[in-house]
């Protein structure tokens, strides 16, 4: 989509539709989020009126099976299929999807007979608006219907590790609530006692997940460095302890060497 810059009585006008649509959403809408004083007048147009298109568009809409939403398209049992005859069947199924402006995604490596069951056993039994806005793309992620937890706990340790060593321990985090971590006043000391932390490495060894709690070992190294003095370098074993919970894994506990039974190296 592109824009035109817009004359001094053209801006002027555009600045009341604007303020007409705005208060059009307000009222018949409930108000809207997602622009600011800043945005130029001409690009706040377009995205009121989309606003305006997508609430005008969901007011008469219903919740359809996407499998009737797609045509109910006929297809075969993933476990009446070939390895070779489940490749075709899942380009076409695909294909199909892309026509109705619905994709799925798997962040994670994933095979084909794993897509094709769920796509045919899950994810048409999905809910969609059978009445979408034009050029609307409807996305589904195939991790949200199976987690990778593996993968996910991985991410999870790394993120902390990335958190606490770059100086970010003490900000506000999103992603972590530190009141939450069980030794969090162990690992503040820890930190504290420190100016900064330098070439730090590390390698994760593979974990059993439990569905709720996982534990997650690492070999790690780090130099820690205060003025004055020779960098103190710490190697040995890391600890993790995370759960789940609310879709999520969160690390709630993390002990590094040097804390209280890591091997230091002067």
């Amino acid at each position: 989509m592109s824009f035109k810059k817009t004359t001094n009585k053209n801006e002027e006008a555009l600045r009341f539709e604007n303020e007409f649509l705005q208060a059009k959403i307000a009222a018949q809408y409930g108000g809207m989020h997602g622009s600011n004083a800043d945005t130029p007048p001409e690009i706040l147009n377009a995205f009121l009126k989309n606003v305006i298109e997508f609430e005008e568009s969901m007011k008469d809409a219903k919740e359809v099976l996407l499998y009737d939403y797609i045509g109910k398209p006929a297809f075969k049992k993933e476990e009446e299929l070939t390895d070779e005859q489940i490749t075709v069947e899942l380009e076409l199924m695909n294909e199909i999807l892309l026509i109705h402006n619905i994709v799925y995604d798997n962040i994670h490596p994933a095979e084909d007979r794993q897509l094709y069951k769920f796509v045919t056993e899950e994810l048409f039994q999905q809910t969609v608006s059978d009445n979408p806005v034009t050029g609307m793309t409807t996305h589904f992620i195939y991790e949200e219907f199976h987690p990778h937890h593996p993968a996910d706990t991985y991410e999870r340790c790394v993120e902390f590790i990335m958190m606490f060593f770059s100086g970010a321990f003490k900000e506000p985090m999103q992603s972590y609530r530190m009141e939450k971590i069980k030794n969090q006043d162990e690992l503040s000391y820890f930190y504290d006692a420190f100016e900064e932390f330098r070439n730090v490495e590390f390698e994760f060894s593979d974990a059993p997940v439990a569905p709720d709690k996982c534990i997650r070992k690492a070999t790690i190294s780090f130099d820690a460095v205060t003025s004055g003095i020779k960098p103190i370098h710490f190697s040995g074993e890391a600890t993790f302890e995370l759960d789940y919970e609310f879709d999520w894994w969160s690390v709630k506990y993390a002990l590094f060497p040097g804390m209280n039974n890591g091997e230091q190296i002067n």
